[in-house]
């Protein structure tokens, strides 16, 4: 019973660092701008962000990429900061990045002793559980019936009560943190009364369409991309990105203007039409059905393979005290 406990809580506790929202996040880098520091592939944790200073590693916002860029603080300004990759020669500000203000700071990477705790390759882990945690999940339930067969176990639980609850866990906690933690790109534009049109600068009263690249989901899986402040007019497929042509609509006042573009992604082993009705009803039924798909058949394996009714003896055995005659 213990085991159990602890095993819901570990998974649990995995489950709500994977969400976003929480203020402990995993992240990782995918370029060699903060090497040697963080190199390529590289994990971190991010922390909010208390008083920034000098030295301090950021993730922000980046409105110049439309991306999250983890950079060095390297000034503070009346304006806001100005931040450097440890492995670029000039200041982000310097090659055409805005000044970083507080409301683009996602939060500062986690440090012990003036260096950030990094965690070596955690995008090759992550990669890797992705693609194959079902797997994981099937060694978990051919191995339910082996736990806790100690015959000095204090109470008696059956394989069910142990197996069942952690398959209804898993599926139930992977699909919400795979409809709540789809990829969003945001999008800065500013409207101008000029003639100027390309890239983030928008005509006033004038409706324009803009390409944005976004990174393409796993192999074997659908994705859908939607986006707010946007519309989605076309998603073609470029090699290991996808280009999405968005319509950004007509700007009656000059200022800036935010969109975004997320992407979900789901594992492909339901027609596409029934997995794209499920999504647009909400992506956590789509999550579900597709994430509860792949797990049933380890499932029902490890029903015909093991005997749920079978109990975990977990009897503690009686000390006696060396004088104890018996």
């Amino acid at each position: 019973m213990i085991r159990r406990v602890l095993v819901l809580l570990a998974v649990g506790s995995v489950l709500v660092v994977a969400l976003p929202g929480t203020p402990v996040q995993l992240s990782y880098v995918y370029s060699d701008s903060m090497e040697p520091t963080i190199g390529t592939g590289d994990g971190y944790v991010v922390v909010p962000a208390g008083d920034v200073s000098v030295g301090d590693v950021l993730v922000f916002d980046s409105d110049y990429r439309g991306e999250y860029v983890t950079h060095r603080v390297v000034d503070v300004t009346e304006a806001g900061y100005v931040t450097q990759g440890d492995a670029n020669p000039a200041t982000d500000q310097a090659t055409g990045h805005p000044v970083v203000t507080s409301d683009r700071v996602v939060g500062q990477v986690l440090t012990l002793g003036d260096r950030p705790v990094v965690i070596p390759g955690l995008a090759s882990v992550v990669s890797l559980l992705s693609t194959y945690w079902p797997l994981g999940v099937l060694a978990v339930l051919l191995g339910g019936g082996l736990l806790e067969r100690n015959p000095r176990a204090r109470d008696l639980v059956r394989v069910d009560d142990l197996i069942t609850p952690l398959v209804l866990t898993t599926v139930v906690g992977s699909a919400i943190a795979l409809a709540y933690s789809a990829p969003t790109y945001t999008m800065a534009f500013t409207a101008v009364a000029t003639d100027a049109d390309g890239g983030r600068v928008l005509p006033l009263g004038e409706a324009v369409s803009r390409t944005i690249e976004v990174a393409a989901g796993p192999r074997y899986t659908y994705q859908f991309v939607e986006g707010t402040g946007v519309t989605i007019a076309d998603v073609a497929a470029n090699g290991d990105v996808f280009d999405v042509v968005v319509d950004v609509p007509a700007r009656a006042e000059r200022g800036a203007y935010d969109a975004t573009v997320t992407t979900y992604y789901y594992p492909a082993v339901l027609p596409y039409g029934l997995v794209r009705a499920l999504h647009a009803f909400h992506p956590v039924t789509a999550a579900l059905a597709t994430i509860g798909t792949v797990v049933a058949p380890a499932y029902a394996v490890h029903r015909l393979a093991v005997d749920g009714r079978a109990p975990i003896e977990s009897r503690s055995r009686s000390r006696t005290a060396w004088w104890d005659p018996r």
